[in-house]
């Protein structure tokens, strides 16, 4: 059993315990943290799928099955190894589902997957030492070859999603413009986004912060907050962040 797996159960036994007795815990949807942020978010605009795209081995997808009851979810992850567990932590929760392994690009193809020591760290585009030096545990161990295609050929084409209010999370380590590119469709039915970005080229040619959030605010897309800031540990210089984004007049 993985850590994740053991800190997974542990949760739902808590709270399993605590419903037994006639209390209720939820998650603060007022703070400023990344999963209030998503919680607020989600509400705000009655978004009705998540979309977890970089789902590594389900981390977000889990917090946010465990803190909103009947939470639909569709992950996506290239990384074999993290698919595999992801798969597994997916078959134990309702509405849950684990996308055909592809990285999500700007278009379908083939492409080299860089294995990070962390897992959380895989990326398609080379490291740049601000990224390894910050973080040494961070650095490539492998490689693999994987499939790429578009996220609006898998949303409408694959798997049929229509009439959704999705919420779009993207983790995938410098590659979140391009997945934006193969996602002009599904754009058009994105109440709200998560979206890591980086303000120092962590990752060989990799847009940067201003450009990612230029693209979504022209496309009608409001800075809503961010969090998850990366820092390096000495210089203290802001390196990453999520960001979160509301799409204009979906707010409920």
């Amino acid at each position: 059993m993985t850590r994740f797996e053991i800190v997974d159960m542990f949760k739902l036994s808590i709270k399993s315990i605590i419903r037994k007795i006639g209390l209720e815990i939820t998650r603060s949807k007022h703070g400023e943290s990344a999963h209030s942020l998503t919680l607020r978010l989600a509400e705000l605009t009655k978004s009705t799928m998540f979309l977890d795209v970089g789902a590594n081995e389900g981390q977000f997808a889990s917090s946010v099955s465990a803190d909103i009851g009947g939470a639909r979810i569709v992950s996506f992850e290239p990384s074999e190894s993290a698919y595999a567990l992801l798969k597994t932590h997916a078959s134990r929760r309702r509405n849950w589902v684990v996308a055909k392994r592809v990285a999500l690009s700007d278009q379908p193809g083939e492409a080299i997957l860089h294995v990070s020591g962390n897992s959380v760290s895989s990326s398609l585009l080379e490291m740049e030492a601000a990224h390894s030096d910050a973080a040494p545990q961070s650095r490539y161990i492998a490689t693999e070859t994987v499939p790429c295609a578009t996220l609006d050929s898998i949303v409408y084409e694959d798997m049929a999603l229509h009439g959704e209010k999705f919420y779009l999370k993207i983790d995938t380590q410098g590659s979140e413009l391009k997945v934006l590119l193969g996602a002009s469709k599904t754009l058009n039915d994105v109440v709200a986004i998560q979206c890591e970005v980086s303000f120092v080229e962590l990752y060989k040619g990799q847009p940067l912060a201003n450009e990612v959030i230029r693209y979504l605010k022209e496309r009608g897309f409001l800075l809503f907050g961010y969090a998850n800031v990366f820092r390096d540990p000495k210089r203290h210089e802001l390196l990453q962040a999520d960001v979160f984004f509301l799409r204009d007049g979906a707010a409920s």
